[in-house]
């Protein structure tokens, strides 16, 4: 695409999209981290809940 005046402006836009794009996919990939972490931690809990409950007699 080429149009006299416009190019460089339209070029500089898609950086900047695609530079947001870039920091969106990292804060969505640090929240899938963290939520699996999460998950690990609640199955943790649960397993020491359901051990403690069947240990009660």
């Amino acid at each position: 695409y080429s149009a006299d005046g416009v190019s460089e402006d339209y070029r500089g836009k898609e950086l900047r999209w695609k530079n947001a794009a870039a920091e969106v996919r990292g804060i969505i990939q640090t929240l899938r981290s963290s939520l699996e972490r999460n998950d690990e931690s609640a199955q943790t809990a649960l397993s020491k809940a359901r051990a403690a409950v069947e240990s009660i007699g």
